[in-house]
């Protein structure tokens, strides 16, 4: 029995939600022990505006495909995605300039998807099954 697409992309979604929120925790963790509360509290604001980039990403795929949810989706309007781009945008510039952090672990926490999306990547050609 093979699952369908939806439950494939579901257990995606989660398995990256997962490893976001675990690299996270981790990586604040050490930068605590090895740079300082600064630099973590910078790592740490920067995941999280890296999780709410993935989270809003998912929305928008999931409103062009509508694979996941039942009910129609409206089509939204490009304005309103390019408005959050440029929040993210200024809040990762207050939180270097008005926290005193660096912008170098706000950029290492802004790079968690990726790393989240690799994780999950390596963990498809590991425990895949055909």
């Amino acid at each position: 029995m093979t699952p369908s697409d939806g439950d494939v992309y579901a257990r995606l979604i989660q398995r990256i939600t997962l490893a976001i929120l675990l690299l996270g925790a981790a990586g604040t963790a050490t930068f605590v022990v090895t740079r300082g509360w600064r630099f973590a509290l910078g790592f740490f604001l920067g995941a999280c505006m890296s999780y709410l980039s993935f989270w809003r990403w998912q929305q928008v795929v999931e409103s062009l495909g509508g694979t996941i949810q039942k009910s129609p989706v409206q089509k939204r309007a490009i304005a309103p995605m390019v408005i959050r781009f440029a929040v993210l945008a200024a809040a990762a510039y207050g939180i270097v300039k008005y926290l005193d952090v660096t912008a170098v672990a706000v950029f290492l926490g802004l790079l968690i998807s990726a790393a989240a999306v690799i994780v999950s990547i390596l963990f498809e050609l590991i425990y895949a099954r055909t």
